[in-house]
């Protein structure tokens, strides 16, 4: 609606100028006509033409230059119509591959709290306790300690064991023994009676056998090697023999242990030799506590003359 009107009043004004036009031309030419009629033989054309623009100029006409400028004026109407018509052209961009980091344009910028959010989601989330039926890595490591504590601790505390024989008929032994450990000292002592029938009595003999000081070399959990000396009081005679001795003891399993030790009092020459080797299961446990059975053998030699050679069986409590 808007250039049609602007179309018509353009319309309109060309119409009435031109028209003006057309009339100061006629008007001009008439003039112009009586003016070169008036003078006879007058042929100079500077004259006529001079008072023919005159006659054009005067206050009837319209002014050529002003024609002209209207003109100008519609013609720049127009183009700024054509102008305003033309929708503006988006300007091309390039396009990155999507590769490339793209910074986000304005209008995609996210408001403050989805940031806030998203971060909330992006963050690092707390590490979550573990369940109280798992174990930590903390707790099973002091268990992995304890248990290498638990290898490499003492064989023994405490060790009380009675044997008796049952073979051969004609000799009978009762040895009660204890023995301790004080890491890296042990120390032992027992009561050793040994008695033989004869045809018209028995004899008896025995000694307290007695090692204040023992170096334990190697004192495990599973291994036990300790060597000591002391001293071997016999009653017969009653006097006192040094001493020496070593014993070994392996654990194998969690109820079965075994066990080597060897005996030789000497004075002025070998008092006694004796080799014992001892089986063990352990009957009743609880933790490190023990009530064991076993079985023992022993062979033993005094003043290099008197052979004793017995199987017996032994009872005690370790922890």
């Amino acid at each position: 609606m808007y250039r049609l009107l602007i179309t018509l009043t353009a319309i309109l004004f060309f119409s009435t100028g031109y028209s003006q036009k057309v009339e100061g031309i006629k008007k001009g030419s008439g003039s112009h006509s009586g003016s070169s009629g008036s003078k006879s033989g007058s042929g100079n054309q500077s004259s006529g033409s001079s008072s023919g623009y005159s006659g054009y100029s005067g206050g009837v006409g319209v002014d050529p230059a002003c024609l002209i400028d209207g003109c100008s004026i519609l013609f720049n109407i127009f183009s700024n119509m054509e102008t305003r018509d033309e929708r503006p052209q988006q300007p091309t961009t390039y396009k990155r591959p999507s590769s490339y980091n793209e910074t986000p344009e304005a209008d995609s910028i996210a408001p403050a709290d989805t940031l806030k959010k998203m971060r909330s989601y992006t963050e690092t989330p707390e590490p979550l306790e573990p369940p109280a039926n798992n174990r930590s890595r903390e707790s099973l490591v002091e268990e992995e300690k304890e248990e290498e504590g638990s290898r490499r601790g003492q064989y023994e505390w405490f060790y009380f064991t009675a044997r008796g024989s049952f073979y051969p008929a004609d000799y009978r032994i009762f040895v009660p023994e204890l023995t301790g450990s004080i890491d890296p000292l042990s120390y032992s002592v027992r009561f050793f009676m040994i008695a033989e029938e004869r045809l018209d009595k028995t004899d008896y003999y025995s000694t307290l056998d007695f090692q204040p000081l023992q170096v334990n070399f190697v004192n495990r959990k599973n291994v036990l090697w300790k060597m000591g000396i002391g001293g071997m009081a016999e009653t017969f005679s009653s006097k006192v023999y040094f001493e020496f001795t070593t014993n070994v003891k392996w654990r194998m399993g969690s109820k079965f242990d075994a066990g080597i030790e060897g005996r030789m009092a000497t004075q002025n020459g070998v008092v006694r030799r004796e080799v014992s080797a001892a089986v063990n299961y352990a009957i009743w446990q609880k933790s490190n506590k023990q009530f064991l059975v076993g079985i023992n053998g022993m062979s033993a030699q005094y003043y290099q003359t008197v052979n004793i050679d017995v199987v017996s069986v032994s009872t005690g409590f370790r922890f």
